[in-house]
């Protein structure tokens, strides 16, 4: 099995230039914990998270994701309108292009403890595949082979 076979092609990007509240408003509306970062001409340029942006206003970072409600607090909420993505992001990241072997991508995973690998095709942006889709994949993996035994 390829990446391509488990990758999601519809990828929602964020702008180097967008604020950090943008960006959580973005996450919150597609239901995601981070995204990669784009510049104008779509270039990937890092990838930001919830756990950067725990970084950015809280210190010590916030422990657990469920700690992260950054709206009931107004000050941490007006501090996020004013930092920008590219101030908090992550700017290296992990690719893969889509005909690499999905056992190889389980490995590098693993290996390095990433939960989302940007699929490129050239410096094209293609896909994303994530922890859960990793998950997803196996499950179907092993669905079939119960069914075959």
């Amino acid at each position: 099995m390829k990446v391509r076979d488990v990758m999601t092609s519809e990828v929602e990007v964020v702008r180097h230039t967008d604020s950090v509240k943008s960006f959580l408003e973005r996450l919150e509306e597609f239901e995601i914990s981070g995204m990669p970062v784009v510049d104008a001409d779509g270039r990937l340029l890092g990838v930001v998270t919830m756990t950067d942006v725990g970084k950015c206003v809280q210190d010590p970072p916030l422990a657990t994701e469920a700690d992260r409600d950054f709206y009931d607090d107004e000050e941490r909420a007006a501090k996020l309108e004013n930092v920008k993505v590219a101030d908090i992001m992550t700017e290296m990241v992990v690719t893969v292009a889509p005909e690499k072997e999905l056992v190889e991508l389980a490995e590098l995973m693993s290996e390095s403890g990433i939960h989302r690998v940007f699929v490129i095709s050239g410096e094209e942006l293609v896909g994303v595949v994530t922890s859960l889709d990793m998950v997803r994949a196996f499950g179907e993996y092993l669905s079939e082979q119960l069914s075959v035994a």
